[in-house]
């Protein structure tokens, strides 16, 4: 039960919310229209969420990918971790989005270069924001599956009641937990 969900603990619940606090001044870039257009934004998203398995953000995201345009094809292949039908330019930023997510965010530095090589620094910043986002998605969606499986009876592999328990909740904390971090300089 489970098969193909990423489930992260509480550790990285917050490790994930210092990277998007961290980098809080970027945020905005990922709605620049003129950095990463809805389609891309939503290609991204699919991309990560291709990799960690969350059935919510996949629903979600779906929808919104089709409404930007993208066709069923383009977004049952990004769902299945094929970009062939995605824009050419487009591919070496979801190749990374895949990458970032199967390092639980922490890319190697090759890989972070040739982001930065192909896309500029201010594109990267966008395109790392939005994928940024997305891990929380896929990380609290996740958890809050394994929780509802475990009320039917139908427990997750490597998942425990505390872990999913304690990222649920705890993203209550790791908000203001990683804002308080920020303000002091240690992120």
């Amino acid at each position: 039960m489970g098969e193909g969900k990423r489930l992260y603990s509480p550790r990285f619940l917050f490790r994930f919310f210092d990277d998007v606090f961290a980098h809080l001044s970027d945020m905005k870039l990922m709605r620049d229209p003129n950095l990463l257009d809805e389609a891309f934004f939503e290609r991204l998203m699919l991309a990560v969420t291709e990799v960690n398995g969350c059935r919510y953000c996949s629903y979600f995201h779906t929808g919104e990918a089709l409404k930007a345009g993208l066709s069923d094809a383009e977004v049952q292949g990004l769902l299945s971790g094929d970009q062939s039908e995605a824009p050419e330019e487009q591919v070496v930023a979801l190749v990374f989005a895949q990458h970032y997510a199967e390092q639980a965010g922490v890319p190697d530095a090759d890989a972070m270069a040739r982001l930065i090589e192909v896309y500029g620094e201010l594109r990267a910043q966008a395109i790392l924001s939005a994928i940024r986002v997305i891990m929380i998605g896929n990380v609290t969606g996740n958890n809050f599956d394994a929780l509802v499986h475990r009320l039917k009876g139908q427990k997750f592999e490597d998942s425990s009641l505390g872990s999913e328990l304690g990222v649920l909740l705890g993203v209550i904390p790791a908000i203001p937990w990683s804002l308080g971090r920020k303000l002091l300089g240690i992120i």
